[in-house]
C-alpha cells in the first residue's frame, strides 16, 4: 500500500516499519480497536504524506542546484507513476487500497471515511483517467502480451499479496501475545516537576505555531458546556447561534493522539447579547477527509506542554478548582483520561512586594510589603482592601518558558463598592513558591477572560464583543501596542 503512494521501495519499507513501531508502543490501547490493522494503515498513510511534503521541498531545493547525472529509469514505471500522481488524492488512495492492497470496496470506504458509492465513483473515475493517460503516453511503445503471461503474472502478484498479509498478521499476533503476557501493570508516567530555580521552567514540547483556517466547519460531539452538541461554521474564529456569540481562541496544532496527524486544540468562549458569560470548553479537534473538523475529546484546561504522549494541562476543572494547579492527561484511543498531577501546586499564597508599586486599589494606597494568603474562595481582606482572583487565569508559554497569567483584583471594603482595580500578573514557580515576573498594563475598567500568545505578542480578549488588547513581550516587561 505504502509503495503505491511513494513509488520507492526503501522509503515504503521505512514508513511501514515506523507505523508498526508506533502500533507496538501504543499496543495497550490499539489492541482494543475493532481493526488494529486499519489503524496501522492510517498511520502509514499519514507518514507517507508527511514524507512526500518533505521530499517535495527537498526536490525544489535540488532544482536550484547543479544537475547530476542519474541512471535511466524504466519508462513504463515513469508513465504509471506520473499518471497516478495526476489523479486527485481521493482517487489515488482508493486505487492503491483496492488494486494494490487488494482491499474490498467496503473496507476502502471505511479506511477513507467515505460512503461506499463515493469510493466506487473514485475508482471508476481513477481507472478511466489512468487508462486515458497511459494510452496517450505509451500505447505506441507497448504491445499486448500473451494471455498466458498476463494470467501467470496476476497469479504471482496475488501470491505476493497473500504472503505480505500473512507477515502483517503474524506481527500483530506476536504483539498481542507479548502484550497479554505482561503481568505487571503499566507504570503511570512520572509527574512533570519544574526545575527548582528562579528562572521559569522550560516547556518540554511546545506545540507548533499555526493559525486556524479563516473559515472552517466544526462538529462538536461532547455534551456539557457551551456550545453543546452541534455543527457550526466559524469565520475568523467566530459565529452566532441566535443571540449566543461563540468564539475560538488559543489555537495550537499538535499530534496528541499519536496517529501521525496534527490535531487542533482550541478554547471556546460563549456570551449572549447581555454579555453574560457561559462556561466554555477546551476542545480537541481532528481534521476529517472532507476538510471539516470533528471534536474527539475535551481537556480540563489549556495545554501547557507534551512529553512522550503525556499532556501537561491546566487543571481548570470545576470540581475543587485552584489557580495554578495542573494535571497529566493521556489518550486511550477513545477519550482523554487523567494519569496524575502535573507537579505545580495551586496558588494559595503570593508575595507581591517586588511589584507592589505597580498595583492599585481604587483610592487606597497599596503597602510596599504585600503578601496575600487566599481563603477557599480565593479572597483576602487586608487593611480595608479586599483582594481576589478574577476571570483571567491561564497558562501561557513565552520563549519556551511556562508562566501562569492570573488577574489579581482589589477593591475597598464596604457595601458601596467602586469599580474593581484589575492587575493581570505573569507568575512563575521557583520550586519553593510562586513569584511575580511582570504585570500587564491594562486600561482601568478593562475586564479580560482569556489570552492568546503568538510569538512575543500577548492578546487579551474581553467580555464585550470586539474588546481586546495587544502587548509585546521584551523578555522582562509587557509593552502595550
Amino acid at each position: 500500500m505504502v509503495y503505491g503512494y511513494t513509488a520507492e521501495l526503501a522509503e515504503a519499507q521505512d514508513i511501514a516499519q515506523e507505523a508498526f513501531c508506533r502500533a507496538w508502543q501504543r499496543w495497550h490501547y490499539v489492541s482494543g480497536y475493532d481493526n488494529p490493522a486499519a489503524w496501522v494503515r492510517r498511520v502509514a498513510t499519514n507518514l507517507a504524506h508527511s514524507r512526500w511534503k518533505r521530499a517535495r521541498r527537498a526536490a525544489a531545493h535540488l532544482m536550484r542546484q547543479r544537475a547530476h547525472e542519474t541512471p535511466p529509469v524504466d519508462p513504463e514505471h515513469v508513465a504509471v507513476v506520473a499518471a497516478l500522481r495526476k489523479l486527485p488524492l481521493p482517487q489515488q488512495k482508493a486505487l492503491v487500497l483496492h488494486h494494490i492492497l487488494d482491499l474490498p470496496v467496503d473496507e476502502v470506504a471505511e479506511h477513507l471515511d467515505a460512503p461506499v458509492n463515493t469510493v466506487k465513483s473514485w475508482l471508476h473515475r481513477g481507472r478511466s483517467a489512468l487508462a486515458s493517460e497511459l494510452r496517450l503516453d505509451i500505447r505506441e511503445e507497448i504491445t499486448n502480451p500473451p494471455v498466458e503471461a498476463v494470467v501467470d503474472k496476476a497469479r504471482r502478484k496475488r501470491a505476493m499479496r497473500r504472503a505480505g498479509w500473512a507477515a502483517v498478521i503474524i506481527i500483530v499476533l506476536v504483539g498481542a501475545v507479548a502484550a497479554a503476557g505482561l503481568t505487571q501493570p503499566k507504570p503511570q508516567p512520572a509527574p512533570i516537576t519544574p526545575t527548582p530555580t528562579v528562572s521559569p521552567s522550560p516547556s518540554v514540547s511546545p506545540s507548533p505555531t499555526r493559525a486556524m483556517p479563516a473559515a472552517m466547519t466544526v462538529k462538536f460531539t461532547v455534551t456539557g458546556s457551551c456550545p453543546g452538541i452541534q455543527r457550526l461554521t466559524f469565520l475568523n474564529g467566530r459565529t452566532m447561534v441566535g443571540t449566543m456569540r461563540i468564539s475560538l481562541h488559543a489555537p495550537r496544532w499538535i499530534d496528541v493522539t499519536g496517529d501521525g496527524r496534527d490535531d487542533l486544540l482550541v478554547d471556546t468562549a460563549c456570551h449572549n447579547d447581555t454579555l453574560m458569560g457561559f462556561p466554555g470548553r477546551h476542545a480537541v479537534l481532528e481534521t476529517q477527509p472532507d476538510g471539516t473538523l470533528r471534536e474527539i475529546g475535551q481537556l480540563p484546561g489549556s495545554l501547557i506542554s507534551m512529553r512522550a504522549g503525556v499532556l501537561h494541562v491546566d487543571d481548570a476543572s470545576n470540581s475543587g478548582w485552584a489557580p495554578g494547579r495542573t494535571a497529566l492527561m493521556t489518550w486511550n484511543g477513545n477519550a482523554f483520561v487523567r494519569s496524575g498531577s502535573g507537579g505545580y501546586p495551586p496558588i494559595k499564597t503570593l508575595d507581591l512586594t517586588d511589584i507592589s508599586s505597580r498595583l492599585s486599589c481604587h483610592n487606597l494606597v497599596v503597602p510596599s510589603t504585600l503578601r496575600l494568603t487566599f481563603d477557599s474562595n480565593h479572597h483576602m481582606l487586608e487593611g480595608g482592601r479586599n483582594w481576589g482572583i478574577g476571570e483571567l487565569t491561564q497558562w501561557i508559554t513565552l520563549r519556551g518558558n511556562e508562566y501562569y497569567l492570573m488577574d489579581v483584583i482589589c477593591q475597598p471594603e464596604g457595601d458601596d463598592k467602586p469599580a474593581l482595580s484589575r492587575h493581570p500578573l505573569l507568575l512563575t514557580w521557583t520550586g519553593t513558591g510562586w513569584r511575580p515576573v511582570a504585570t500587564v498594563p491594562v486600561r482601568n475598567g478593562s475586564r479580560y477572560a482569556s489570552a492568546e500568545i503568538d510569538g512575543d505578542r500577548l492578546t487579551l480578549f474581553g467580555i464585550a464583543a470586539g474588546d481586546k488588547a495587544e502587548f509585546d513581550w521584551n523578555g522582562k516587561d509587557f509593552i502595550a501596542r
